[in-house]
């Protein structure tokens, strides 16, 4: 049961982490690629985002204007994050369950068994 707990606490961190790494990737990638001045006026007039939101056309013309590295930086964000939170869940796993006596499988006892008798 500790293990599972030690599991699911690395999984949850991972996830937080990766959603940071997200966060911060993105908003580098908007500071180095930032929208043109009529992308931004969309975000002032909630009634004009929520249109465009529903109009498939208008989103496909909006995507057009973007400069191509932010749609890069937006791939490489997510790239990031996952490898970052894996990483981080799979390392905070590791490290938190550390094997005990008797926890090898049988396989590999025999065959320490089998190498110290030759």
């Amino acid at each position: 049961m500790k293990g599972m707990l030690r599991s699911i606490l690395a999984v949850f961190t991972g996830a937080v982490v990766a959603v940071v790494l997200v966060a911060g990737c993105e908003f580098i990638g908007q500071r180095i690629f930032p929208p043109p001045a009529d992308v931004k006026k969309l975000f002032d007039d909630p009634a004009a985002f929520q249109a465009l939101m529903k109009d498939p056309a208008a989103m496909s013309a909006l995507m057009e204007k973007l400069p191509p590295g932010a749609l890069l930086a937006v791939i490489v964000a997510w790239g990031v994050a996952a490898f970052g939170g894996s990483w981080l869940a799979t390392w905070f796993a590791a490290r938190l369950s550390r094997p005990s006596v008797g926890t090898e499988s049988p396989s590999a006892s025999s065959f320490r068994w089998r190498r110290s008798r030759i």
